[in-house]
Parts: C-alpha cells; sequence; structure tokens
C-alpha cells in the first residue's frame, strides 16, 4: 500500500523533523522509493516509516521502486544514504582503470598486484612502478629469506638485520653460490632476535609510510610489538625473570618492577607523563647493560641479549613517534602486568608540540575481566567524546555501567561537554585500526591481520 503524503507532511520531512535512533551508519536499508524530489528522496521503511534521505550520487529512481541503500552519515538534521549500485560500479570503475595502469607498467595485472595498488592509494603512496616493483619483490624476498633461515643455520649480524632485505637475500644466495657456506644443516638460524613470520603488501606499506627501511629488523618490531608478538611489557617482564636469577643483578630486577608501579601511582594521581617514563625506562635500561657488563654470570649473554631486544623496540618506537606518538607501556593492575598500548594524533605533523585542547587519543589495554578494551578519546575545547569498543556486549554493559563515574571525573577535569558511545567489534590490531577510526593524520595503515 503507497502511503501519501500530505503537503504539511512532506514540509516536516523535508526540513528535517525526524528521527534517526533506529538507523546506525553503515547499516543496509531496503526501501521503497514513495517520492522522488530534485535534492532528495521520501523512503519508506520496512516498518513503514517515511524519512526524507539524500543520496550520495544521483541516480534515476521510480515512485515504488526498491532499492538497498547503506546509511552515509547521519547528522543532526539530516540523512545520506548510498545507493549500494554506485559502490558496486565504483569498484568495478577503479579496478579497470588499475588494469590498464599495470598494463601501462608492463606489469602483469594480476589479481595480487590490483590489490597492492589499492593498498597503495587507500594509503596515499604514489602509484608508481618502481613502489610497484619495490613492494612485490619486497614480500617475495622476506619469504625466501625465511626459508633460507630455516632451513640453513645462518649466523645473525647487524648487516643481516639493518640493511634492505633485497640485498640481504642477494649476499645471502651469493656467498651459497660462491662458496657454498650455507649449507642444509641440523641446525636453524638462531631466531632469538628475529621475527619475520606473515610478511605481507600492509606491513611493507607500513615501514614506506614511515620513511622506515625495509629489513628485517624494521619487520621483526613490527610483528613483536605491533602485532604483540613480543611486547615491551613481555619483554620487559623477560628481563625481570632473568635478572632475579643472579643475586648480584636481584636489586636490578627489583629497580625495573618499581618503574611499572610508579606507572600505576602516576595514572591513579593523574600525573601520567608517557614520554618521561619511556625516557626513564631508557636510562634504566642502560644502567643496566653497564652492570651486567661487568659481572660473572652464566645468565650475561642472555641479560644482554633481552637488553638489546627492548633497546631495539624503544628505537623503534621512537622511529614511528616522528609521525605520531605512540607508546608501549608496562603497567600493573591487580597485581598483573599488562601491556598499555597509547597513540595520540598530531592536528599538524610539522609541530612538536600535541594540542591538548585538540586531540585524538586511543588507548587500548587487555583487561583480566573485560578482554581487550579500547577507547578512542576525542577532545575539542571543553568538550570530550569517549569511543568505547569492547569485544561483546556484556563487558558493553559491564562498562557502561560506570559511565555516571567516569562522566563525574570528565566534568572535574573541566569539561563541559561529555558523550559516551559504545561498540562490539571483533578483536583487531590497535595500530592498523587508525584509518577506520578517522585519525587520519596518523601514519598508519587500515589492516585486518
Amino acid at each position: 500500500m503507497k502511503i501519501n503524503l500530505s503537503k504539511q507532511s512532506f514540509k516536516a520531512l523535508e526540513n528535517n523533523n525526524q528521527d534517526f535512533t533506529s538507523l546506525k551508519i553503515g547499516q543496509l536499508i531496503k526501501t521503497k522509493i514513495n517520492k522522488v524530489k530534485n535534492d532528495g528522496l521520501i523512503i519508506e521503511l520496512g516498518n513503514g516509516k517515511l524519512l526524507y534521505a539524500k543520496t550520495t550520487f544521483p541516480m534515476n529512481y521510480n515512485e515504488n521502486q526498491v532499492v538497498q541503500f547503506r546509511v552515509k552519515e547521519i547528522n543532526e538534521n539530516q540523512l545520506i544514504i548510498q545507493p549500494i549500485q554506485e559502490r558496486l560500479n565504483k569498484d568495478e570503475t577503479t579496478e579497470r582503470k588499475i588494469i590498464s595502469i599495470l598494463k601501462e607498467f608492463d606489469i602483469k595485472p594480476e589479481k595480487e598486484k590490483i590489490e597492492l595498488v589499492k593498498k597503495l592509494i587507500v594509503n596515499k603512496i604514489p602509484v608508481s612502478k618502481e613502489n610497484i616493483i619495490k613492494i612485490a619483490n619486497s614480500k617475495v624476498d622476506f619469504e625466501r629469506v625465511e626459508t633460507l633461515f630455516n632451513s640453513k643455520a645462518i649466523e645473525i649480524n647487524e648487516k643481516i638485520l639493518n640493511d634492505d632485505i633485497r640485498k640481504v637475500l642477494k649476499n645471502l644466495l651469493k656467498v651459497e653460490f660462491d662458496s657454498g657456506d650455507l649449507k642444509n644443516s641440523n641446525k636453524q638460524t638462531n631466531f632469538k632476535n628475529i621475527n619475520i613470520k606473515n610478511v605481507n603488501f600492509e606491513k611493507i606499506i607500513f615501514l614506506l609510510k614511515n620513511k622506515l627501511t625495509i629489513n628485517i629488523s624494521n619487520i621483526t618490531n613490527l610483528n613483536n610489538l605491533l602485532m604483540k608478538d613480543f611486547t615491551v611489557t613481555k619483554q620487559t617482564e623477560e628481563l625481570i625473570n632473568l635478572l632475579y636469577k643472579n643475586d648480584q643483578t636481584m636489586h636490578l630486577a627489583k629497580g625495573v618492577e618499581a618503574l611499572s608501579l610508579k606507572i600505576k601511582n602516576m595514572i591513579f594521581k593523574k600525573t601520567f607523563k608517557p614520554q618521561e617514563v619511556i625516557k626513564e625506562m631508557h636510562i634504566k635500561i642502560e644502567l643496566i647493560k653497564q652492570v651486567v657488563e661487568n659481572i660473572d654470570s652464566k645468565e650475561r649473554n642472555q641479560i644482554l641479549n633481552s637488553i638489546t631486544n627492548l633497546k631495539n623496540s624503544l628505537d623503534f618506537i621512537n622511529k614511528l613517534n616522528e609521525f605520531q606518538t605512540y607508546m608501549q607501556i608496562p603497567i600493573v593492575l591487580n597485581d598483573e602486568k599488562k601491556n598499555l598500548d597509547l597513540l595520540i594524533s598530531k592536528k599538524d605533523r610539522n609541530k612538536k608540540k600535541i594540542d591538548p585542547k585538540d586531540v585524538k587519543i586511543l588507548v587500548e589495554i587487555n583487561t583480566k575481566n573485560m578482554d581487550k578494551v579500547k577507547v578512542l578519546i576525542e577532545i575539542k575545547e571543553k568538550n570530550i567524546i569517549c569511543n568505547f569498543k569492547v569485544t561483546t556486549e556484556k563487558i558493553q554493559k559491564k562498562i557502561s555501567k560506570f559511565e555516571k563515574y567516569l562522566k563525574d571525573a570528565l566534568i572535574l577535569l573541566g569539561y563541559e561537554q561529555i558523550n559516551m558511545r559504545y561498540a562490539v567489534v571483533e578483536d583487531r590490531n590497535i595500530v592498523f585500526d587508525f584509518n577506520d577510526e578517522n585519525l587520519n593524520e596518523i601514519n598508519t595503515i587500515n589492516l585486518k591481520v
């Protein structure tokens, strides 16, 4: 049955006196076109509700036509919807253009290469023949080097860790060809300082975007830290355990543990200064190294290796911080060591200082009872929005019960307009979520692994 609108009803809809609470951004809606206007549509939802909406793309619609849309934007007074067909047409057009570009570069337009070009476009990296070949070759190079490491005993040195992966592979193959030194062995390469598994286009692009060399050291740090294989917290815990094994270094272990407790107290007292914490960690690690180098202990080399790993991790984080402020900080919660991820976006990448009145902060922590909790905090003058992302509805309800306490605390800090938002999402890595969180200034990539 068609619902006929009176002039008054239509005017009310057109003036946006509407209720959009039943809709969510990204939601697919199947609608019937009730009326076509020059600048918009009156759509009828499945429950008979009428809404006035604007589309992202002009198409020829007929009254009573059934069309599927995706909710693109919901503003206070406006609903913007995207016809699904438009999206399909755009995807097809984009793919045709990419195939054409690859052919111009004399590169076979395979599916993998097409996906690579799409990722370059998304990450605003020039789609050049040089970039496509470099990234594609680097991925293959890592796979071949990993195979060599798994099948042969290779002595790892600084050049292997820090040279470009293509150069490393060429040198390894040259040694094998010229002298036969790389022979099959029952022994495998010592992987203590190496983690180059699952190298894909996204990880290589991440290094390029952050102006980092495509090498074993940087991929290892990316996997260990950003993919959470061996976080700063885990590395710190390993160092503490090694220090406790020897009477001569036990006091050093207590010093590292004291730093974790200090961080916890700083958070509770609202005096938390992350950069000072990282600086103190650097100093403490260097002091431990100086002491350990002068002791005679069977754990000496293990401790020094652990210190090297931790220093490399902190150095890698410093390199990333040329474009954003990212930190991994070990803290103690309920007598358990936890890894706190903290990322702060810079409005102006040319400025060293962060404007505390106009900033976005992404915090992630694994908790004992609530799994992984992620909060995107958006601050604008006296306004603050806390976007909670959790893994289950049960956890969402648990957090929302404490909303009043959080709001009261934020009011005491001087915030006037406070909004809380909640979403249940699949578990995804913190760094590679940032584009989805609209932290566009951050030099990261959108990646599911």
